[in-house]
């Protein structure tokens, strides 16, 4: 997916902070707009005229008329004009007062000088620049100069205020806020370290064979097995997966002819384990294989929902503590010197499909057994359960972020293959499952991307 697609997919999550944004910035311009509207701006046009000799030709007229020009432009700006300036103005102490107010320039190429004046009021700003043309022509003709000045435009009250109106400038205000929200969406999208497509992994930690690509549409024409409203449909890309991973399965084989225990494990909750372990399941049972589907999820367990199936009643009632005891399939603790026994895995129950059956461990009223038993002690239990009488079992973990339960249901795993989450899952945090897979001495067959 190239950099437009990924841009316009995090543009269409995050188009209501985009939207908060762009009327945040728009509120803000037009409260500035309002509480500061742009003055009235006046001006007056001045023109200079050299004075020449009689009997005498002057050379390069022009030029010295336009040097002369410049230097009256600078001149009534000075200190001196503005005092004269502002003794005949009225609520105005100081030349000072009007430098800030008074912009003086010389149009290029001519012998006009154009007096602009600011002002709060249309009227005050047409006579502060009359007054300065006026005061400026009385003391040039006190003093002895070059040229004469006269004025060829007299400043007149302005209609309306300089600048944008204010509905221009709230207008502007809501671009410039758009704009921010695309420039931190774009921010975002070009920062993005989740996992997209198989691309992205080069590279990086989890450099391992991807076993399929599951796209969001895929189950739009999935088709049930056996037309049962009490197993999970399947589609076209979730049998092929089925045949990467049974093949994979069939590569590791070495010398032990027993049932091959997979664990479908995350980095977060809300990647698709559940559904991927149950249609996994159900594809392999299809090519014969007798499969048993473990719920290890301790947190949200669902993989009985998806066959239509209650969760299993008889849920343990005993406080665990150190001297909890597992012998094959059975709890034995003696919290108050009474012994309490139990099955830490539930019978298989199973499904309509035949060869495919699902166990689902056991509650205790403190929370999972998981906690505080060992591998050995749950490899027995798990043993037990399913009378090795599987040629597959496939496990459904907690996310690997929750943490409760998932190195044990990994250790008791010979492999383990990773779902992520199109778009969502950091690339980070599947660099450190795998880490985490790899610490624990589990083999991971590989990587589907769900979600695509």
């Amino acid at each position: 997916m190239n950099i437009v697609e990924r841009y316009l997919y995090r543009l269409s999550y995050w188009w209501l902070p985009v939207l908060l944004v762009t009327c945040i910035v728009g509120a803000a311009s037009y409260w500035l707009a309002s509480s500061s509207p742009g003055a009235f701006k006046a001006n007056a046009t001045l023109l200079v005229n050299l004075t020449e000799t009689p009997g005498t030709i002057v050379l390069d007229d022009v030029l010295l008329s336009e040097r002369l020009t410049a230097t009256y432009t600078e001149l009534i700006t000075t200190r001196p004009i503005l005092d004269d300036v502002a003794a005949q103005l009225p609520d105005v102490e100081s030349g000072q007062d009007l430098e800030d107010q008074i912009a003086v320039s010389a149009v290029p190429r001519t012998q006009l000088i154009r007096i602009d004046v600011e002002d709060d009021d249309p009227e005050s700003a047409a006579l502060i620049a009359n007054t300065v043309a006026s005061v400026f022509i009385d003391e040039n003709n006190r003093t002895p100069a070059g040229g004469t000045i006269t004025i060829i435009e007299s400043a007149v009250p302005p209609d309306g205020r300089e600048g944008p109106s204010l509905m221009t400038r709230a207008l502007l205000g809501l671009l410039a806020g758009a704009s921010l929200g695309l420039l931190i969406v774009l921010g975002r999208t070009y920062l993005d370290g989740t996992v997209w497509d198989p691309d992205d992994l080069r590279g990086s930690a989890a450099r391992l064979p991807i076993l399929g690509i599951l796209r969001e549409g895929d189950l739009v024409l999935a088709e049930t097995p056996n037309d049962s409203p009490f197993l999970p449909p399947l589609s076209e890309p979730y049998r092929i997966l089925a045949a990467n991973v049974l093949a994979s399965l069939a590569r590791a084989r070495g010398s032990d002819q027993g049932p091959q225990k997979v664990a479908i494990v995350s980095a977060f909750t809300g990647e698709g384990k559940t559904s991927l372990t149950a249609r996994l399941g159900v594809s392999a049972a299809l090519e014969g294989y007798h499969v048993t589907l473990v719920d290890f999820d301790s947190v949200n367990p669902s993989l009985h929902a998806e066959f239509g199936l209650d969760w299993p009643n008889g849920g343990l009632d005993w406080l665990p503590t150190a001297d909890t005891k597992v012998e094959l399939n059975q709890v034995e603790v003696e919290p108050t010197g009474v012994s309490q026994r139990g099955a830490l895995f539930a019978s298989p129950r199973e499904t309509l499909l035949n060869g495919l059956s699902v166990v689902a461990y056991r509650q205790s009223s403190v929370g999972s057994p998981m906690e505080y038993v060992s591998v050995q002690e749950t490899r027995a239990a798990l043993s037990q359960a399913t009378s090795n009488r599987s040629d597959l079992i496939l496990f459904d973990t907690v996310a690997y972020r929750t943490g409760i339960g998932t190195n044990l249901a990994t250790q008791v795993a010979d492999f383990a293959i990773i779902v992520v989450e199109a778009k969502h899952t950091p690339i980070d945090s599947l660099a450190s499952l795998v880490g985490s897979l790899e610490a624990t001495g589990t083999r991971a067959l590989g990587i589907v991307i769900n979600k695509r």
